[in-house]
């Protein structure tokens, strides 16, 4: 079998040779015994792996004896290899098409011109009558009410400004127009310049500011922000707004890393909330919306920990419904055009102020939210079991039996467990002594474990281990 297959290879040579030979001598140009000395220059494109095989054959033998020359290819590669009686095999085991690397720094060198009004996901507030209507409802009267004018008002991502002048126009003394696109900001100094100091102009993004100082704009620190405001004290009799927050949450994926990273900075008073009870005015989704005021016990795939969250520490008020179209310019009709809701979220002072949760156990709270709400349908003494063990009889004094869910409480029912269970002797037991002594150490001013709650939270992890902890206390 193998000498058969031998010599039909053999004979394909002979063939082969037999035709080029007459081609060449009956045109006069050359001859057999110029063909062996003629090279053309074969060039590889390049990619990883790949293996160029050049056989040659001899064409003076009659067994061609066959020679096989084998060169990684990383980069860009010359090969000097006979013209004719050359054959190259291409072995590539990931594939790339040819000219793809030309393609993509051809379309990478050209520079597009985008707009930012212009996209799906643009929550700009576009005319006039919008930013008259969206101070309407926040203010609920024809001019901006006293406390507001005594206040700082912070226009997040004001883009072309309709909301700032519609300030202006209602007597708001102090504005500061915090814009991220970078397109804007001529047009907001330009309105700075003309408002008598009553605006001012900065090139940040609000919702993640900087953890370093003298960094490059748009990441500012906070203080940067607040720089021109006096701390208040939360105060249950006469609550005082020092800021108020006029603007939308950003859209796509960012928008519940955003929307949880806030509730959070209220519940560890930090961030824009050390500066006093902070209200906030946002245009979001209606489907964060929902989230926000799902209740327990009720459609549980929406119901979360931020939910929870929300619901223990905060106000959540719709004030307006306005149709997504009206955000951005768009030449082609919406098929599906949805709503953007005009929340209003307020801080509950007198939760805060009763001093139910304390700012060295924020941190820790929010750990045994998320991880209780991780999966909404499993047994609550299963729970209770993980984080106290040997003591999950404690439901009971709560009025709760076996079959209760983990969906069905509230945040505030999570909060009066918490406080229940972290007095028992085997509650730092599962997490170890260090992750608990490391928690009850850290004050509200450290944000190194808000990455390690964000992957807790969207990867469902359950374990936290002491060098995860060594980890983020290092970085």
């Amino acid at each position: 079998m193998m000498s058969c297959q031998i010599k039909h290879s053999v004979c394909q040579w002979h063939t082969i040779h037999r035709v080029l030979v007459s081609r060449f001598s009956s045109t006069g140009q050359q001859s057999s015994s110029h063909l062996e000395s003629n090279h053309r220059v074969i060039q590889t494109q390049p990619c990883d792996r790949h293996t160029l095989c050049a056989i040659s054959a001899e064409p003076s033998t009659r067994h061609s004896q066959q020679t096989l020359h084998t060169t990684n290819c990383t980069q860009r590669t010359f090969l000097s290899v006979p013209d004719v009686n050359t054959r190259v095999v291409h072995r590539c085991l990931s594939t790339t098409p040819p000219n793809a690397a030309s393609k993509k720094d051809s379309k990478s060198s050209k520079k597009y011109k985008h707009n930012p009004l212009t996209a799906r996901t643009s929550r700009y507030v576009l005319t006039p009558e919008l930013a008259s209507l969206l101070v309407d409802k926040i203010w609920n009267w024809d001019s901006v009410s006293s406390e507001a004018t005594q206040s700082l008002i912070i226009d997040v991502n004001p883009g072309p400004g309709h909301v700032v002048k519609e300030l202006l126009n209602r007597g708001a003394s102090k504005v500061l127009a915090v814009e991220r696109k970078i397109q804007f900001m001529s047009d907001l100094h330009q309105l700075a310049e003309n408002s008598n100091g009553r605006v001012t102009a900065m090139h940040a993004n609000y919702f993640k500011p900087s953890q370093i100082n003298n960094a490059t704009a748009p990441c500012v620190v906070v203080e940067d922000i607040f720089k021109d405001v006096q701390p208040q004290p939360w105060d249950t009799t006469d609550p005082k707004f020092p800021v108020n927050v006029v603007g939308a949450l950003p859209a796509g994926a960012d928008e519940l890393k955003h929307a949880s990273a806030l509730v959070r900075q209220l519940l560890y008073r930090n961030r824009a909330f050390s500066y006093g009870c902070v209200q906030h005015n946002l245009f979001m989704s209606e489907k964060m919306y929902r989230k926000m005021i799902q209740e327990p016990g009720h459609r549980l795939l929406y119901y979360t920990s931020l939910s929870a969250m929300y619901q223990l520490c905060c106000h959540v008020k719709l004030l307006h419904m306005e149709p997504k179209t009206s955000f951005f310019i768009s030449k082609t009709p919406v098929e599906k055009p949805e709503n953007l809701c005009l929340v209003q979220l307020t801080p509950k002072v007198d939760f805060f102020e009763r001093g139910l949760l304390a700012e060295e156990h924020a941190y820790l709270f929010i750990h045994f939210l998320i991880q209780m709400l991780v999966n909404r349908k499993t047994s609550l003494k299963d729970k209770i079991e993980g984080w106290a063990p040997g003591h999950s009889d404690i439901i009971f004094d709560f009025n709760y039996n076996l079959k209760t869910k983990t969906g069905e409480l509230s945040g505030t029912d999570y909060l009066h467990l918490f406080n229940a269970i972290r007095k028992v002797d085997t509650f730092s037991e599962w997490m170890g002594t260090h992750f608990y002594n490391t928690l009850q150490r850290n004050n509200s001013e450290n944000k190194d474990y808000e990455d390690l709650l964000d992957r807790i939270e969207l990867d469902g992890v359950t374990d936290v281990d002491d060098d995860h902890m060594d980890a983020a206390a290092l970085s």
